[in-house]
C-alpha cells in the first residue's frame, strides 16, 4: 500500500528544527514549504540509513567465526533491544540494551555466546559513530515488525542485521 495520504504527523519538538531549515522572507515569513523540508529532511535521513548499512552489520560480524555467530550476534542485539526509548529520547541506545542483557539476565547464553564475546559486540556498538547507532536502532525497528511472522534468519534479513549469506556488510 503506497497510500501517500496516510502519511502525515504533527512534528511536535521537530517543528523548529523543520521551519529552521524552511524559507523564509528577511521579514521572517514564510516563503516556504514546511511539508516539502520534512520531506526532504526524511529523504536524507533513509539514504543515510541505507549507506550506513554495511559498516553496521560489518560492526556486528567483526571477529565472528562463521555465519551462525553472526546470526547469533544480531539475534541478541534484536531481542536485547526492544525496549522503547526512554521519555523524550528518539531511540533506545542498542548497545546499552545488549549490555543490560548480557550483564543482568545472561542473554548471551541463550543466543550460544560467550559472554566476552557478548560484552565486546556491546562495545563495539558504544563505540560506533552516531549515524551507525542510529542506524542500528533503525533496523531493530524493522526487525521487531516482522518478527512473530517470520524465520529468525529471515527476519533479521529483512531488518539488515545480516546480509542474506550470514555475514557482516
Amino acid at each position: 500500500m503506497t497510500d501517500i495520504a496516510l502519511i502525515k504527523f504533527r512534528p511536535g519538538d521537530l517543528a523548529g528544527p523543520i521551519m529552521h531549515r524552511t524559507k523564509t522572507t528577511p521579514d521572517g515569513d514564510l516563503d516556504g514549504s514546511p511539508s516539502l523540508t520534512a520531506k526532504r529532511d526524511l529523504a536524507r535521513w533513509y539514504a543515510v540509513v541505507a549507506a550506513t548499512e554495511d559498516a553496521v552489520r560489518s560492526r556486528i560480524a567483526d571477529g565472528a567465526v562463521d555465519r551462525d555467530e553472526t546470526v547469533r550476534r544480531a539475534a541478541l542485539i534484536a531481542a536485547a533491544a526492544s525496549a522503547p526509548p526512554p521519555p523524550g529520547a528518539p531511540w533506545t541506545p542498542v548497545w546499552m540494551g545488549v549490555w543490560d542483557a548480557v550483564k543482568l539476565d545472561d542473554a548471551h547464553e541463550q543466543h550460544g555466546l560467550l559472554r566476552e564475546d557478548a560484552e565486546a559486540l556491546a562495545l563495539r556498538i558504544r563505540d560506533a559513530p552516531a549515524v551507525e547507532q542510529a542506524c542500528l536502532a533503525d533496523m531493530v525497528e524493522r526487525y521487531w515488525l516482522r518478527a512473530e511472522s517470520l524465520d529468525l534468519e529471515v527476519a533479521l534479513q529483512l531488518a539488515g542485521l545480516i546480509d542474506a549469506d550470514g555475514e557482516g556488510g
